[in-house]
């Protein structure tokens, strides 16, 4: 439920129902993206 309301903030306007399938395609999407970000950041603390 928590995820749902997140994407709800991200997408702001749009009111989005999501199925299933597609609520574990954008939890996948949304963790590589943190993961990215994570990486991004310790990568630049590094140099």
């Amino acid at each position: 439920m928590e995820f749902k309301d997140e994407v709800r903030r991200m997408s702001q306007s749009d009111f989005i129902i999501i199925t299933e399938r597609d609520n574990r395609q954008l939890r996948e999407d949304f963790l590589k993206l943190k993961i990215r970000h994570f990486l991004d950041a310790n990568f630049d603390a590094l140099n």
